[in-house]
């Protein structure tokens, strides 16, 4: 099952949303704009979150990609202000694009299991979370945090280069 393109878009009567455990696929502009969106849960089949899905919903705070997510769109989450705190369930990162997560919050984290590697998400390009001054704190499967500590990353402004501690990647 699938969330057509422009399903809700810019339907400000959402605030909470549980998508149906059958939906597969969120297409294009989905919810874009829902402005008082505050929580959205997807289900657990879910594979793809198309471009533009959540773009503009100014108040979502948080969100957790479910494991069998494959694929993030273009500006998917793009404008979400709010946005400081992404849980990321798959072992293999999902595709994304350098706009995925464009003008979020600054200074969230990104939590994600341990022995997998988000180091492209935390990227030096212009709208990866860490140009945003994000960090990554690594969770085990049982939800408790890893004492392996959190990625922070700085950049080298001389080369351009983002160095990261590679001892937890």
């Amino acid at each position: 099952k699938t969330i057509p393109t422009y399903m809700f878009d810019e339907c400000s009567a959402l605030k909470n949303v549980s998508i149906p455990s059958g939906v597969t696929i969120i297409e294009e502009h989905a919810f874009h704009g829902c402005d008082v969106l505050e929580t959205i849960i997807l289900p657990n089949n879910l594979t793809t979150i198309g471009n533009l899905a959540f773009s503009d919903c100014l108040a979502l705070k948080e969100i957790t990609i479910p494991s069998k997510v494959t694929k993030i769109g273009s500006e998917a989450f793009k404008g979400c202000t709010l946005l400081n705190s992404i849980t990321v369930l798959p072992k293999t990162q999902p595709s994304i694009y350098s706009t995925t997560f464009q003008n979020v919050a600054t200074g969230g984290t990104l939590y994600c299991m341990v022995g997998t590697n988000y180091y492209k998400w935390m990227g030096i390009d212009e709208h990866y979370l860490g140009y945003y001054g994000w960090n990554v704190q690594y969770v085990r499967e049982d939800g408790t945090f890893a004492e392996i500590g959190t990625l922070t990353c700085t950049y080298d402004h001389v080369g351009s280069t983002k160095l990261c501690d590679d001892a937890l990647l």
